[in-house]
């Protein structure tokens, strides 16, 4: 979902019913969402190598080595894995709920991403 000029408290709630709706919880939707993502990073490539060099003064073969290669690279990964990760895995069962079977889903948890270095 993409952000408009509304304030931000709007936008927030916009995307908490998006998400309470459950929107994006399935594969369609996660799979669409990285693609979105790795298609931003390309069209903005230029601009992010002269942001990296401004900061940084990372050459434009040294940016795209350690940040924008391996950020692509790593939603490359999701992409492939994404129906793996997200098949529910099955896990131990406690005593009080035997005989049943316990499962852990890998769902979203909640309606923003937060992306920081961790790095520098």
């Amino acid at each position: 979902m993409l952000m408009n000029s509304k304030p931000v408290s709007s936008s927030l709630q916009l995307m908490r019913e998006y998400y309470n709706n459950g929107n994006t919880r399935s594969y369609n939707f996660r799979l669409r969402q990285l693609m979105e993502l790795k298609k931003v990073i390309k069209n903005k490539e230029k601009s992010l190598l002269e942001a990296l060099y401004v900061d940084l003064k990372k050459s434009p073969e040294e940016s795209y080595a350690t940040e924008i290669g391996l950020i692509v690279t790593e939603i490359n990964v999701a992409i492939k894995s994404l129906k793996k990760w997200m098949r529910p895995s099955s896990t131990s069962t406690n005593l009080v709920n035997l005989p049943s079977s316990s499962k852990i889903y890998h769902d979203p948890l909640g309606v923003v991403l937060i992306i920081a270095p961790w790095n520098y």
